[in-house]
């Protein structure tokens, strides 16, 4: 994915995630208005879920970010908490999960940044994806 296609916003915010310790940070798709981003390290809770503790996983980014919100979630491999209930919302072979199916990519969270855990935080910055990787991790918790 040539990256210098996207926004400039968009752009600063995967280089605030590269500084930040998320070097492997790439935009892997684009389908629509949506940019599919790996995280490479994203936190999940050790007392909710097996090992391991950090896992990969696309978040679906708007392209005008940050001046609309994400949504959604694709991982390879489900996320199952140590109780063994399906989480809210997971979609499996998606059509949303399309985009990055070649690399693995084969279940969809549909969440949204107004759901479960209530209003994320205002997003007016590239600086804000930090936030959009916390949402991430907190939204993985309440699964």
């Amino acid at each position: 994915m040539d990256e210098a296609a996207l926004p400039a916003a968009l752009r600063e915010a995967l280089g605030v995630l590269r500084q930040n310790g998320l070097t492997d940070t790439r935009v892997d798709a684009v389908q629509d208005n949506w940019a599919y981003i790996w995280l490479p390290e994203v936190e999940v809770d050790q007392v909710r879920y097996p090992p391991p503790s950090k896992r990969g996983l696309w978040v679906r980014i708007p392209v005008q970010f940050p001046h609309a919100n994400p949504h959604g979630v694709v991982t390879i491999e489900p996320l199952v908490p140590k109780d063994g209930h399906t989480p809210k919302r997971q979609n499996e072979a998606h059509e949303t999960a399309k985009p990055v199916a070649g690399l693995g990519g084969r279940f969809y969270y549909s969440w949204t940044w107004s759901g479960d855990i209530g209003q994320g935080p205002p997003l007016n910055a590239p600086g804000d994806i930090l936030e959009v990787v916390a949402w991430v991790s907190r939204r993985i918790c309440l699964a």
